[in-house]
């Protein structure tokens, strides 16, 4: 069966930059584009709105609809899919295409668009080819196994319990994180208004070692010291599960003793891109030595400070505003010095109630391992059932 067998493809909408509109009101409608679509979800992040009259009929997305990435500068961006799961009044851009199901036939095809199948299947179009666009025959001819009505009922309730139990991990993780956000100005307050009146530190009283990293030739082989990395440093954590690695092929080259993490220490990215430059991380034992590159510095803490609370810490706007203050915008980056880095005021409660709250944390972390853990093996079988339906 092919997916014009069981659905109509509707084009996006044309408009000119005097036809949209600064809000929404009567007169327009929100207009989905590219950037909306993530990660198999609609996100309304950054959304437009457009004048009605650009708008036709058809042109409003209906629940069940498909809406698809069908133009971009990006190859591996062109053709990611989401399912349009609520009601209310939404169109898209010229640069998107709706696929609308039949009736009985939007379950199977909004699972069909996330799967691995689908993905090669727009790969091997644009193999070869300066395609960056889908046009309506690549979605037409797109071939989907032809399941009976009980068989196709038993796929649809099956992934349907374990992407909701899937949601379901990632809502409670989400909340896990805001919890502990909220224990943080429950237990020190703002610390833009410092409401407790905790006196402030400059972070050079607080560190015995700051020392930025080494610039080396990285490799993906497992040989070597793993280097961590800026993008291993994901939401305060850190991620290896994308790692580089250090070959020592140079006898007389530079020792990297001094450059050993150890459990604890503070890692601050301090050369990147505005968005993301001063975000910290907590280096963990992996299990082997690590070293960490040139455009991140380590700081090891006195015992006036607990790492826990300072991770925190750094997610807050006074951290965000402190760094802005300091950062020497660059093309593509920006930066700051270790010695603004360490005139940052930080405001510092006792020690014992840091510690409280790094307790706190502790037991947050246990459940968000159990979750992840549960995550992971729900994403994996869904995993298997889409490769059991779709191949």
């Amino acid at each position: 069966m092919k997916v014009k067998d069981c659905a109509v493809q509707i084009r996006g909408v044309s408009y000119k930059p005097t036809d949209l509109h600064s809000k929404l009101n009567d007169n327009s409608v929100t207009l989905f584009r590219a950037n909306n679509i993530k990660d198999g979800e609609i996100i309304f992040d950054d959304v437009l709105y457009v004048d009605k009259k650009c708008v036709s009929d058809e042109q409003y997305l209906k629940k069940g609809d498909i809406l698809i990435c069908a133009s971009s500068g990006s190859k591996a961006l062109v053709g990611k899919a989401a399912q349009i799961d609520f009601n209310g009044e939404y169109t898209f851009g010229a640069f998107c295409k709706a696929v609308r199901p039949n009736k009985n036939d939007d379950a199977i095809l909004g699972v069909f668009f996330q799967s691995h199948a689908y993905r090669r299947m727009i790969s091997a179009l644009s193999q070869g080819v300066n395609i960056n666009n889908i046009r309506n025959e690549h979605i037409d001819n797109l071939e989907l196994p032809f399941f009976t009505a009980e068989v196709k009922q038993k796929f649809i309730n099956q992934i349907q319990i374990v992407t909701k139990s899937i949601a379901c991990c990632q809502h409670l993780l989400q909340k896990l994180d805001t919890l502990v956000k909220s224990r943080f100005i429950e237990m020190f307050g703002d610390p833009v208004t410092n409401p407790m009146g905790w006196d402030k530190v400059p972070i050079e009283q607080i560190c015995t070692y700051l020392k930025s990293g080494l610039s080396r030739k990285l490799s993906s082989m497992d040989i070597g010291i793993p280097v961590i990395r800026s993008t291993n440093m994901i939401g305060g954590a850190l991620d290896v599960s994308d790692i580089k690695y250090w070959y020592i092929d140079d006898p007389q080259g530079a020792n990297t003793n001094d450059y050993i993490l150890q459990q604890g220490d503070v890692l601050v990215n301090f050369i990147n891109s505005e968005a993301h430059i001063g975000k910290v991380c907590i280096f963990k034992d992996i299990g082997r030595e690590c070293i960490y590159t040139t455009n991140i510095f380590a700081m090891r803490l006195t015992t006036m400070c607990n790492s826990i609370f300072f991770n925190e810490f750094a997610k807050t706007q006074y951290y965000a505003r402190e760094i802005q203050k300091i950062i020497q915008p660059a093309v593509n980056q920006a930066s700051f010095t270790t010695s603004n880095f360490k005139k940052i005021m930080i405001p510092l409660p006792p020690i014992a109630l840091q510690n409280q709250f790094a307790a706190f944390v502790a037991q947050a972390d246990k459940s968000k391992s159990v979750l992840q853990k549960l995550l992971e093996k729900q994403e994996l079988l869904r995993a298997a059932l889409m490769q059991e339906y779709f191949g």
